[in-house]
């Protein structure tokens, strides 16, 4: 199956799922006003990959900003990568890079791994990059 690319906009994430390596990575803004739309190729692309996948997935959000639309939809990835190791027998590694002043961030990937705890979830707190003032 091939790879799934859709690029950056403003208010749209790259969406950037790579079958060779099963990395596949979510990043960027995510505010668009037809959220659903947006994300509703990402499912079902998603779904009918994970049919025909043997290997492990590791799974990147990337986010700077998200609005509560886009995080109903990464609850519905997830509930669909939570499916793949139990069906499969095949781990899901979810990682989650927010800045560590960006407590909202941090708590929406508490929140994701305690709700899906049947797979690899870890949050990884990153280093605010240095304005170019300097």
């Amino acid at each position: 199956m091939k790879d799934l690319m859709i690029h950056q906009t403003s208010y749209t994430p790259l969406i950037a799922f790579n079958t060779t390596h099963n990395v596949f990575t979510i990043a960027g803004s995510s505010y668009s006003e037809h959220t659903v739309e947006f994300y509703k190729p990402v499912l079902i692309w998603l779904n009918k990959y994970l049919t025909i996948n043997q290997k492990p997935i590791i799974f990147h959000f990337q986010l700077s900003y998200f609005n509560t639309s886009s995080l109903r939809m990464f609850t519905e990835i997830m509930q669909v990568l939570e499916r793949f190791p139990k069906e499969h027998k095949v781990p899901v590694y979810v990682n989650w890079f927010t800045s560590i002043d960006n407590k909202e961030m941090i708590q929406d990937g508490e929140d994701l791994k305690e709700d899906f705890p049947t797979l690899e979830f870890q949050l990884f707190l990153e280093e605010e990059t240095l304005s170019a003032i300097e």
